[in-house]
């Protein structure tokens, strides 16, 4: 599910104008099947909130500019790979030779290519019966992702990653309580670092090759189901900052049986 839509403002417009589209498949030089949502001349400084269903096997397009009568986009590198509830997912650039402020695509001819990609952050939110990892927050030098998506009765691991060499020991934490925007933690003596939960348990790993790694047992248990945990990695660095320690992303994984 898409519950919102937001293009980065940086030439300081103050509009934005999104589309969702569906489409037939692979982007090419033909219209799209349908518009799922369409909004124009909104206030850029705020996520546009919608409620659109992609059901599996989709091919979705999404149109993102900021102006009016000139489409300012924000241009990022195309093949980008981002994640979506845990899923990775290569993007690639869907153009409109239009003006999406004065109206939707409708029946007009979209282009696709190797050229830079207009950026549009998009918001997303599992369906129930769908388990997911969502990352939030950011960390301090690590990063924290899961290798899948936490399904009842699988096993997942979860890495932290970009561990410095002189990283003694790390740990994965736990809890049941999200803390967001989070505690700072610079008065520890650690800068830019913040910790996302309440921790209840810990799993102790030495890192290999820069990575630290949990393995992540999944019950069978269909009950589960719902469940939502929080996690975040963390590493003993001496010399990194006063305290010698460092905290990376956080993690909402929300268990279920598919």
């Amino acid at each position: 599910m898409i519950t919102g839509l937001q293009v980065p403002d940086e030439t300081l417009n103050g509009t934005q104008n999104v589309e969702v589209l569906r489409l037939a498949g692979p982007p090419a030089t033909t219209p799209p099947v349908a518009s799922l949502f369409y909004s124009a001349g909104q206030p850029s400084t705020s996520v546009i909130p919608c409620a659109v269903l992609v059901n599996q096997g989709d091919w979705i397009g999404i149109l993102g500019a900021c102006g009016t009568t000139t489409m300012y986009n924000s241009y990022g590198a195309s093949g980008f790979v981002s994640s979506v509830l845990g899923q990775p997912v290569t993007l690639s650039r869907l153009m409109l030779q239009a003006n999406l402020n004065a109206a939707p695509t409708g029946n007009q001819v979209l282009y696709t290519n190797t050229a830079s990609i207009g950026r549009v952050e998009v918001h997303v939110a599992p369906a129930a019966g769908y388990a997911a990892s969502l990352p939030f927050g950011s960390g301090c030098t690590l990063s924290y992702s899961a290798s899948a998506r936490p399904v009842i009765g699988t096993t997942i691991s979860l890495d932290t990653a970009s561990v410095p060499a002189a990283t003694l020991v790390g740990a994965t934490v736990f809890g049941f309580t999200e803390l967001n925007p989070g505690i700072d933690l610079t008065p520890l003596g650690m800068p830019g670092c913040t910790q996302y939960l309440a921790i209840d348990s810990s799993q102790i790993w030495v890192p290999a090759g820069g990575v630290g790694t949990t393995s992540f047992a999944i019950p069978n248990v269909p009950a589960f189901a719902g469940i939502e945990i929080f996690s975040q990695g963390a590493a003993l660095a001496p010399g990194v900052n006063a305290l010698g320690g460092l905290t990376s992303n956080a993690l909402k994984l929300v268990l279920d049986v598919n």
